[in-house]
């Protein structure tokens, strides 16, 4: 039910503070799954400090929202929380981009 939901994590670090109240395989379970998250949350956040950074030398204005953003800070942990992609708000050019002939 909490892997439904996007909260494996958050099952994991709740049960694992009392592991007799779940059957240790199930804890297992969404132990592993804790340690998937967390290895693709770091790898989704290292791709959004590149993608940040290649922007801002680019002269780009941008801002990360959700995702990795939102898990540092509600969480202060980005492998609580679920999230398969990055979302970034990007500022409008201050000219429109001229049409090409």
């Amino acid at each position: 039910m909490a892997a439904g939901h996007g909260m494996s994590a958050m099952a994991w670090r709740a049960l694992s503070i009392h592991p007799t109240l779940v059957p240790n395989d199930v804890l297992a379970a969404l132990r592993t799954r804790h340690l998937v998250i967390s290895a693709r949350s770091l790898y989704l956040t290292n791709e959004l400090i590149s993608v940040c950074e290649l922007l801002e030398q680019s002269g780009v204005t941008a801002i990360a929202f959700k995702g990795p953003t939102l898990a540092a800070f509600a969480y202060r942990e980005s492998g609580l929380r679920e999230f398969s992609d990055l979302d970034l708000l990007v500022a409008l050019s201050e000219s429109p981009p001229r049409a090409r002939p």
